[in-house]
Parts: structure tokens; sequence; C-alpha cells
């Protein structure tokens, strides 16, 4: 009998250490992802911030630069955020927002939830010279959602992706099994012939120059895609795995001598 109410116990002990984690990996997990989308015609670069999944009601972003930009020359709200105000104010939401090009930072505020894949504001930047994703970033000061009408801060566990719009994967991390093949497709309007590709560690992960990746070990490598004059470029951080039947070949039938 004892023994019954110990694991009884036991139970109500893990369930209550395990709700709360539980809790914070839905919270987590509903926090909106946004994404900074960039595209180049000169000596000018049009950004595009872009609520990629989730929803805020608060938002305030500031997108920070590096030297080569020299100037931004307009921050707006996107067409598909005026037509959202339009909606919102004919039925009784207010909708407010605020840009100012010279500290590049821009808020909205608004009772009712702006939901995922959603444009926000456009963001016009000349620059000086060559410039990459690295040389812009969007910094998330305040972000705030509502979950069944209890309102909370997200700040902390919100993402930002930087890209470059002329190359860029939909993913960041990919995991993959030892010994399997997978063609990596990346979102760009270059040709295949204008993309040069190359693996941080080949004896991992090798890859061809039409984005073929093989698996050839156990461990991590970054592939990475590349514009042929260098001016854009997109990883993806790939880890190898053995599966669960790999790993009897290497333990139980001696693979580390034969198979790996």
């Amino acid at each position: 009998m004892k023994k019954y109410v110990k694991r009884i116990i036991c139970v109500i002990i893990a369930v209550l250490i395990l709700t709360p984690a539980a809790f914070v990996g839905a919270s987590a997990a509903s926090a909106p992802v946004f994404e900074l989308r960039l595209s180049r015609s000169g000596n000018t670069v049009a950004a595009v911030f872009k609520l990629k999944s989730g929803n805020f009601d608060a938002l305030d972003v500031r997108i920070d630069v590096s030297s080569k930009v020299t100037s931004c020359t307009y921050l707006r709200l996107s067409q598909q955020m005026k037509d959202t105000r339009d909606r919102y104010e004919d039925e009784g939401y207010p909708f407010t927002y605020a840009g100012n090009a010279g500290t590049r930072s821009f808020g909205i505020a608004t009772p009712k939830p702006v939901e995922s894949e959603a444009d926000v504001c456009e963001i016009g930047f000349t620059v000086n010279g060559r410039v990459t994703a690295s040389d812009f970033n969007a910094v998330i000061i305040n972000c705030e959602t509502v979950d069944k009408s209890q309102s909370y801060n997200v700040t902390d566990s919100v993402k930002v992706k930087t890209v470059d719009g002329e190359l860029s994967f939909e993913e960041d991390s990919i995991t993959m099994d030892f010994k399997s093949h997978k063609k990596l497709e990346p979102v760009t309007n270059l040709s295949a012939g204008d993309i040069v590709w190359t693996s941080s560690n080949p004896q991992i992960v090798s890859v061809d120059e039409n984005g073929n990746i093989s698996a050839l070990k156990k461990g991590r490598a970054t592939v990475t895609a590349s514009s042929a004059d260098g001016s854009a470029s997109a990883s993806v951080d790939v880890t190898v795995k053995y599966t669960g039947l790999q790993w009897f070949i290497i333990i139980v039938l001696f693979g580390w001598i034969w198979y790996v």
C-alpha cells in the first residue's frame, strides 16, 4: 500500500513541476515572429518589416544600421497595414501609428490584435557601397499581445529575422539522418548559375553546385548560398544524427568498424 502511495505522490510532484514548463512553452510558441526583408536597387535599400506568425496589439520597433547606411529616406505603414487600419477604424477599433525616419523607429497600438502574415512597415535607406543583411537589425523595444482578454508582455520572446530579399531560406536550421540526402531550395530571384554553395564542414555535410546536400557524418555544419557577386547570402545550420536503427548497427553489429 505504501508503495502505491509513494507512486501517487511522485506523479503529483511531476505534474506540478512539468505544468509550469508546459505553460512557458505554450507562451513562447504563441509569441509573434517578425521578419525584416531587404531588397536593393543601386544605392538604395527597401526593407519590409513583416509579421510572419502570431499577433500583437502594441509594437515598438527600432531599426539599427551599420555605418554603410547613410540615411533613412522614408518610413511608412505598408499598404496592407493601412487597409487593416481603415478596417479596424470602420469597426470601431482605434488604431494608432507613429513613425520617425530620423530615429528609424515606429510604433503601433490597437485593442484588436493584428493577425499573422501581415506586412507592417516599409523603410527606405540610402547606402554607401555593398551591404548585406548583417548591416540591418530590427530591435523590438516593446511588444504586447492579448490572449483571452489578458494582456502580457512578450518582448523577451519575440524573434526577428533579417533576410536579404534576393536570397533567403524559410528555415534557419534543419536536422538530417546520417547517410540521407536533401535539396535546399532558397527563396531567391537569382538564377541557379548565379548561386555559389559552400559548407563549413564538408566532411559532415557536403553540398554540390545545385544545393543538394548529403549527411556524411554525425555532427553539425553550416551550408551557405551566396550570390556570385557576393552581395547576398543566406545560411542553414544542418545537424546530422543517427537513427535508432543506425545506433543499433553501430553499437551491436560493430558498425563503427564497417558502417560509419
